[in-house]
C-alpha cells in the first residue's frame, strides 16, 4: 500500500489565503459555528488546542453530502471519499457570519470509497433540533477516518495532532 503524508496546518495565514483563492467555494456550513479565541479565554484556548481531533459520523445531523465533521478551534472540516472541506470564520463587514473555505478534491477518485473508524474516543454529540424524533443523540467520537481504496491500491486516512489535520 503506498503512503501519503499531507498535512494542514490551521492558521490565521491559511485564512487569509483560503479567502484570496477560494473565495468561490460553497460546501455547506458548519451545523455549529467553530469556537473563535476572541470569545474564549487564553487558559481554555491553550487547553482546547491540546485536546486531540475528533471526528464524528454524520447521523443526519449534517448535509449528506457529508461523511464526518471534526471541530477545532476557528476552523471545522468535513470529509466525504472523493474531498475534504475546511471551514474557517473570516470578520466580515457586511454579514454577521463569514468563513473560507478550503477545499482539497481527491480527483478521479472513487467516489463509493469504503469508510472506518478507529481510535474510539471519549464523549459523544447530541443533537437537539426540532421535536424529540428529529434528535440526534449518542453520536460517538473517532480519532480516526479511513477511506479503502480511493484510487486503486491507495487509502485515505486522516486523523489530528493538536491543531493540525494529518
Amino acid at each position: 500500500m503506498n503512503k501519503v503524508r499531507v498535512q494542514f496546518f490551521v492558521a490565521p495565514a491559511l485564512a487569509a489565503a483560503a479567502v484570496a483563492i477560494l473565495s468561490g467555494c460553497s460546501p455547506p456550513r458548519p451545523a455549529i459555528a467553530p469556537l473563535s479565541r476572541r470569545h474564549v479565554d487564553n487558559k481554555v484556548v491553550d487547553a482546547f488546542s491540546r485536546l486531540p481531533l475528533s471526528f464524528e459520523a454524520n447521523r443526519g445531523q449534517l448535509d449528506p453530502r457529508i461523511d464526518f465533521q471534526a471541530r477545532g478551534l476557528g476552523y471545522a472540516v468535513f470529509l466525504s471519499a472523493a474531498e475534504a472541506v475546511v471551514v474557517m470564520p473570516t470578520p466580515s463587514r457586511t454579514a454577521k457570519r463569514s468563513s473560507a473555505r478550503m477545499r482539497m478534491q481527491l480527483l478521479g477518485a472513487n467516489p463509493s470509497a469504503t469508510a472506518e473508524t478507529t481510535e474510539r474516543l471519549a464523549g459523544s454529540s447530541n443533537y437537539f433540533h426540532g421535536s424529540p424524533g428529529n434528535w440526534k443523540t449518542g453520536i460517538p467520537h473517532y480519532g480516526r477516518v479511513r477511506y479503502r481504496a480511493v484510487y486503486p491500491g491507495v487509502d485515505v486516512v486522516y486523523y489530528g495532532s493538536e491543531r493540525r489535520l494529518e
